[in-house]
């Protein structure tokens, strides 16, 4: 993963977590499934939890999980100019 980091610029790194999932059907027959989630989930137990969630359903196993990222930047001006929320200013000490 290559970043760039400018003066000036604003930037993150995104990660998707890949699972290959066992789950078990309405018949009780295991089914294969491969589940993506957005972030980081570093162990399968954590992921486990979020694909059961987000599927709605309990009877899911997460095998093994990989991980990609990229490096995303944007000029601050920019950035400024396109924000959808800014808070109050605050001084800092």
């Amino acid at each position: 993963m290559q970043t760039t980091r400018e003066r000036g610029r604003i930037g993150r790194t995104f990660y998707k977590t890949y699972c290959d999932c066992l789950y078990i059907d309405s018949n009780n027959e295991p089914k294969p499934l491969e589940y993506v989630l957005d972030g980081y989930y570093n162990d399968c137990i954590r992921a486990q939890s979020e694909v059961a969630k987000s599927l709605g359903q309990t009877t899911v196993m997460v095998r093994s999980i990989t991980h990609t990222a990229y490096y995303a930047s944007m000029a601050l001006e920019k950035f400024l100019a396109n924000v959808d929320f800014i808070g109050e200013e605050e001084e800092v000490k």
